[in-house]
């Protein structure tokens, strides 16, 4: 059992709200490990593109994403545990 510490960097336990810069949607994710992955219930793998990207970063830093066939920006709108 992983305990996300109460600072404001992103890491597994954490919830992350982000802003797809292309179209402003908005999502909100918990990171999770590679077993807990479940996209359809907002559960983020800290091993997939978008959450390799988002680890060790705070709110209010823009990231961009390199996906196999899609690379875009994603702004981080807030961190909570």
């Amino acid at each position: 059992i992983v305990q996300p510490s109460d600072n404001q960097i992103i890491e597994i336990g954490k919830q992350v709200t982000i802003e797809f810069l292309d179209d402003h949607f908005q999502e909100t994710y918990t990171i999770v490990g590679k077993q807990e992955a479940d996209i359809q219930h907002q559960k983020l793998s800290f091993d997939s593109p978008l959450g390799r990207v988002l680890v060790n970063h705070t709110s209010g830093q823009t990231v961009t994403v390199v996906a196999p066939d899609d690379r875009y920006d994603v702004k981080i709108i807030r961190v909570t545990v």
